[in-house]
């Protein structure tokens, strides 16, 4: 287990095919911090955040976050076993559930892992409006603040954010940004953060990856 109070390294290499594309990917970093990537849409971006997740399984793939092995030639630890938090560009929101039941879906207890707590969360993305509507009553940009809610109360020793705030207007945009680059700095939860909004990735993000820095020869 990576301890609260340090920020985790993050080393994958993955190769293999997703569809049509052929991929040969790697990144190391030794201070993991808020990473952003890079790159032309349809070149695997979201593949890569899949596999790290455990959700897409490549042929040949090696992934470690701090001391932890999720992926080599030994072992695959399933997504459900690995302390990620995940917002997919769709936010993957239960629309039958509440807001205050999608954030507490698959909540973990802060103790277990020195992490954030319900009302930071709540507060940082400021969902206390929110909490007893339904997913269908929310515009896209709210389901985006409750997504990254919801996968921040899993306890993350990473945070992997694929397209997340696409939804919200530049204003609102700006102000959240300095909220969540706030929290996760303060917290020290590792990020990867993809979008093709470049602002919004230079704002954010304390390193930006191009994806051909990600490439080999695949």
């Amino acid at each position: 287990m990576v301890p609260s109070h340090v920020m985790p390294d993050i080393a994958f290499r993955f190769a293999g095919r997703v569809g049509a594309l052929d991929l040969a990917l790697s990144l190391e970093t030794d201070s993991a911090g808020i990473i952003g990537i890079k790159g032309p849409s349809g070149c695997g971006k979201t593949s890569l955040l899949r596999a790290i997740a455990g959700l897409h399984r490549f042929a040949q793939g090696y992934c470690r976050v701090g001391e932890t092995v999720w992926q080599d030639e030994t072992c695959f630890v399933p997504p459900w076993q690995r302390a990620i938090g995940y917002v997919p560009q769709d936010g993957g929101l239960f629309a039958h559930l509440s807001v205050r039941k999608n954030l507490l879906f698959g909540a973990r207890s802060p103790q277990c892992r020195g992490g954030v707590t319900w009302d930071e969360v709540v507060t940082a993305l400021n969902l206390h409006p929110l909490l007893r509507r339904r997913v269908h009553a929310l515009s896209g940009g709210e389901r985006q603040r409750v997504a990254i809610g919801r996968a921040l109360l899993t306890q993350p020793a990473l945070l992997l954010m694929d397209e997340p705030l696409s939804a919200l207007d530049r204003p609102t945009k700006t102000e959240l940004i300095a909220r969540i680059k706030l929290f996760l700095e303060e917290k020290k939860i590792a990020t990867l953060h993809v979008s093709h909004d470049e602002e919004e990735t230079e704002m954010l993000c304390s390193t930006v990856v191009s994806w051909p820095a990600l490439c080999g020869t695949g």
